[in-house]
């Protein structure tokens, strides 16, 4: 039998991780304007190691919060094994409610009324307004996640699964539910990873070969992937064919998530 203080124990990882999770947040967001993500002032200078770090505290940083919601909603469906309506009514009054309010603030407050549309105004609002888009899409990941773990297939049929979706992330689709589609693996990942530990005690202690190959493998496939977008993505994409252009854009997407998957499980092992 597993040990009764194991989901307590684990619980408290996330307690120490989510600090790191909000310290990257910070960072990124202090280093947003020498990565192209935010519109440079007047007197801006481009400087190489604030681009680098910029990118480096961005990797796997969203990924990492997405991955510990999975962790704690396997932790909720472990002990309280809820109904899907319990399921929807909860996630609707803890995420939708809040990001149909907050939008509602931030639109009135941060957008342009002078060019007030009713219909750009439900849209946004639906989609989640500036930072908010987070909440609608952790809404729709914790929905096609519940129905993973209730389907009756194999956890490795699952992974692919959701593996599968992530090209269905590029496409434009409302509400949150294309990053829904690229966060979903993450999510799902942190709730093998809480059962796997929970049923396991030995996986309790972090395997120093794996957390050195993992954060090796992370830094690997960051620089590649961060090289080809900033080196050969641009080019590729004004000289290429429409199929080459997605062979690639496909690609520089399944680095990403590899290279992520690799820092999320590399800091929880440490």
């Amino acid at each position: 039998m597993a040990n009764i203080g194991a989901p307590k124990r684990m619980l408290n990882d996330v307690v120490i991780i989510r600090p790191l999770a909000i310290f990257l947040l910070v960072v990124w967001h202090s280093f947003i304007i020498y990565t192209g993500g935010w519109t440079a002032p007047v007197g801006y200078k481009p400087i190489e190691w604030y681009w680098w770090i910029g990118k480096v505290s961005y990797a796997f940083m969203l990924e990492m919060f997405v991955f510990m919601s999975g962790y704690v909603f396997a932790l909720s469906l472990q002990t309280k094994n809820p109904t899907f309506k319990s399921v929807l009514i909860g996630k609707l009054k803890r995420l939708i409610v809040p990001s149909l309010v907050f939008s509602s603030i931030y639109y009135l407050i941060f957008y342009d009324l002078t060019k007030f549309s009713l219909w750009d105004f439900i849209l946004n609002i639906l989609n989640g307004c500036g930072h908010l888009w987070f909440l609608p899409m952790l809404f729709w990941t914790t929905i096609i996640c519940y129905f993973l773990d209730r389907a009756k297939m194999r956890e490795c049929v699952k992974l692919v699964f959701v593996l599968c979706m992530v090209p269905f992330s590029l496409l434009p689709l409302p509400f949150g539910i294309s990053s829904a589609l690229y966060y979903a693996l993450f999510f799902y990942v942190g709730m093998l990873i809480f059962r796997g530990r929970y049923t396991n005690e030995q996986l309790l202690k972090p395997h120093i070969h794996g957390v050195i190959l993992l954060g090796g493998g992370f830094l690997l496939l960051f620089v590649m992937g961060t090289l080809l977008d900033r080196a050969v993505l641009s080019d590729i994409m004004a000289n290429s064919s429409l199929i080459f252009k997605g062979i690639v854009i496909l690609c520089s997407k399944y680095i990403r998530v590899v290279y992520a998957l690799c820092g999320v499980i590399f800091i929880y092992e440490l």
